[in-house]
Parts: C-alpha cells; structure tokens; sequence
C-alpha cells in the first residue's frame, strides 16, 4: 500500500478551496450587477451578518475573521447608503451595535446569497445528490477538524449549523 502524499493533498486542497470561493464570489458579483446592487461582495457578506442581530464592529471582525480596521470603511459606506445604522447599547455605552435598516433588510431580501441559478447550485445539481451530499459532508468534517483552536471559526461554523438546522442559510 502507498503511502500518502498528505502535504501535497493539503496544497491541492487548499488551492481548490481558493477557486471555488473565487469563482463563487464573481457568480455572486454578477448576480449582484445583474439586479443593479452597488455596494460589492464585502459588504453584502456584512449585511448578511447583520441581518440576525445588531453586532459592534469587533464581534462582526470576529465572526467574519477580519480586522476591525479593515470593516470601519465598509460599515461606512453601508451607513451612507442608509443600509446600516450604528446605535448605543444602553447597558453598556462602550458597545456601539450596527443594525441593519428597513432599506438594508429590503436589499437583502432581493437578492439571496446562493439561489437556485447560483453557479455553486447549478453545479452541484449536475453532480447530483450522493456526490454533493458527500462533498458537503466532507467539506464539514475537514471545517470542524480545522476549527480546533480558533475560537472565531469555531463560531462561524456553528451560526452556519445553526442556520442550516433553522432552514435560514440559503436565505
């Protein structure tokens, strides 16, 4: 029996996973120009996270796994277009939550982040179930393996699980 090669599985790995999110973040700018939504890909991933509860910038950083500094410009931008608005948490006048507006959750709901003429669901159709099942599986397996010891990809998976058991992921 042979023996594995596991770094280079991890180097071909790691390269797919960087094409598939590649290919998957233009799919998602296209559908986004198609229905005329300026504000780009990060920052309709923030709004995604800010449509279940108003979050501060240094939670939103840790959940998305960005530094706060790099989040101020588009929560900006966001605040601007009137998509987001920062408010004061009055049990603690430190924490200042972001929320989404009326006119952010409107925009949210216009374009979903994967539908049904998503690249990534038409090409795991073509796959059909037992192979899209399995890579999903897969895929989660090798995420909750990687996750040990870092506490903010810990919580990311688990607001994916918990969305996925809610039926609100594709949303």
């Amino acid at each position: 029996m042979a023996k594995e090669d596991y770094p280079s599985l991890a180097l071909r790995t790691n390269v797919l996973s960087l094409i598939i999110l590649k290919l998957t973040r233009k799919d998602l700018a296209a559908r986004m120009r198609q229905r005329r939504v300026t504000i780009g890909v990060p920052a309709f991933i923030v709004l995604r996270h800010l449509q279940h509860k108003p979050t501060t910038i240094r939670e939103l950083g840790d959940h998305m796994m960005l530094a706060p500094a790099t989040l101020v410009p588009i929560i900006d931008r966001l605040e601007r277009k009137g998509l987001v608005k920062r408010g004061t948490d009055t049990a603690d006048r430190r924490r200042n939550p972001i929320s989404l507006t009326a006119k952010g959750s409107t925009l949210l709901a216009s374009l979903p982040l994967v539908d049904k003429g998503s690249a990534l669901t038409r090409t795991l159709e073509k796959m059909g179930p037992g192979k899209s099942r399995q890579l999903v599986a897969s895929l989660e397996h090798l995420a909750s393996m990687l996750v040990e010891g870092d506490d903010a990809a810990r919580r990311t998976l688990e607001m994916l699980n918990h969305e996925t058991a809610c039926g609100t992921v594709a949303r």
